[in-house]
């Protein structure tokens, strides 16, 4: 399981820094920049909306396998036709009987063409065939049962927002926004186990550790990396700003020269 943590270390160094400059409650002010740094990892998290996560999933399944399904082989059979023979095999799931009949080479499109026996092989060529985070595309070179290539269709389906899911838990301890449709994954989709967790307190001793686990998004510890590093620079020029006299918005206040301090609910 490939876990992705958003660390918060270095940017809390510039937020105590803050904080001291500005004569506010650090514990408000990591909760707040905390707050901004989840949002832009969520923002950029795929995929923007629930359609378009399974537009994706069917577009890769249409390019994945071959559906065999009864009535539409059916529909094409005539009397001693292949056709009629690959309906009556699949109906039966006779798995055997249809690697035979795709061995023959009077068979024109299906002929040559692996038959995935169980949703479990679908599965496993799927994994076969798509590196993280790329698409799969092309003609299909496998065949599979159409109940099993729905089911397999399906599970993925309800995947869609699985990483992004991740951040969650942090969203809700920091008050940022999250995409709400993956905040209805059940527990099932990721093998019962957390999509994410976190640890924070923002009394005494504040902090905020994030982790997103089961992530297959190539390079997005650097994407993380990226938004961390991109609140660290936001957060160097409010000290400047705070030290310079200028006022500065912190979120939960405004402040310019010495204020009093504010301490977390």
């Amino acid at each position: 399981m490939i876990e992705i943590e958003a660390s918060f270390s270095r940017l809390e160094f510039q937020l105590a820094k803050l904080a001291l400059a500005a004569k506010v409650d650090l514990g408000l002010v990591i909760k707040e920049e905390a707050k901004y740094a989840i949002q832009t990892i969520v923002k950029f998290t795929p995929p923007k909306r629930k359609d378009q996560g399974v537009n994706a999933v069917r577009a890769d399944f249409s390019s994945l396998a071959a559906p065999l399904v009864y009535q539409d082989l059916q529909a094409k059979a005539t009397d001693g036709g292949f056709y009629k023979s690959m309906a009556r095999y699949v109906r039966k799931r006779n798995v055997e009987k249809l690697r035979a009949l795709l061995r023959n080479p009077n068979l024109s499109y299906y002929y040559g063409m692996r038959l995935l026996e169980s949703e479990d092989a679908l599965y496993q060529y799927k994994k076969e065939q798509q590196t993280p985070w790329r698409r799969i595309k092309g003609r299909p070179q496998v065949l599979a049962f159409g109940l099993d290539f729905r089911r397999a269709r399906k599970t993925m389906e309800d995947r869609v927002g699985w990483t992004v899911s991740g951040w969650n838990s942090s969203a809700k301890v920091t008050g940022a926004r999250y995409k709400k449709f993956s905040d209805k994954l059940k527990p099932q989709a990721n093998g019962n186990k957390l999509f994410g967790s976190v640890q924070s307190s923002f009394g005494p001793q504040p902090f905020i550790k994030a982790t997103a686990h089961n992530v297959k998004i190539r390079n997005y510890q650097r994407m993380i990396d990226g938004a961390i590093n991109s609140r660290i620079a936001t957060t160097t020029k409010k000290v400047a700003a705070v030290l310079a006299n200028s006022a500065v918005n912190l979120g939960f206040t405004r402040v310019g020269g010495a204020m009093p301090i504010k301490t977390a609910a």
